[in-house]
């Protein structure tokens, strides 16, 4: 406990630690169903028992098991449809990993008690955010990536980095081949 926190932080770390029952009826009982508080509440809440299911996963995997699905993609999301990240432990739990972040992310910016407007904007930046940090966003964390680099003997890396340096002298980044407009 850091300095200052006081007795109160104490009692709902006992309660916290002693059983997840005693922690919704100390806790959540006397909360406002309508009050923010509560919705945070109950979503961390949902969000542990998934976390959990994930652990026990995580653990299974290691023993050599195959990797269960806990979290799924979004319907649509066609960032995580190569096999790898199906059957590669590592992949699939990485996936997993930023997938259970990602909706916990965008479930709390969908709880914020703030304006209407303000919501949609927290929405768009949380969904930025989360876009920016997947990990199909990374050589190392990418299994596409990885076996295009293997099957090119490193060429693609090569371009990839060709395109940056080109994206950089121009100060953007572009997504198609501007010469075909």
């Amino acid at each position: 406990l850091r300095k200052g926190r006081g007795h109160d932080t104490i009692v709902i770390l006992r309660i916290a630690s002693a059983t997840p029952q005693a922690f919704r009826e100390t806790i959540m009982a006397p909360l406002d169903p309508q009050d923010s508080t509560t919705a945070v509440a109950a979503l961390n809440m949902r969000v542990a028992s998934r976390v959990d299911a994930l652990l026990r996963a995580t653990v299974e995997a290691s023993s050599g098991h195959a990797v269960p699905e806990v979290v799924a993609p979004l319907p649509g999301d066609r960032r995580f449809n190569a096999p790898a990240w199906r059957e590669q432990p590592y992949f699939s739990l990485l996936k997993q990993w930023y997938l259970l972040y990602s909706d916990y992310c965008r479930d709390l910016a969908r709880l914020a008690p703030v304006p209407a407007v303000d919501r949609q904007r927290l929405e768009f930046i949380t969904r930025q955010y989360l876009d920016a940090i997947a990990p199909t966003n990374f050589p190392a964390t990418n299994p596409d990536v990885l076996a295009k680099a293997v099957a090119t003997e490193g060429a693609s890396i090569v371009q990839g980095m060709r395109n940056l340096a080109e994206d950089t002298e121009r100060g953007r980044i572009t997504m198609t081949d501007e010469s075909a407009f």
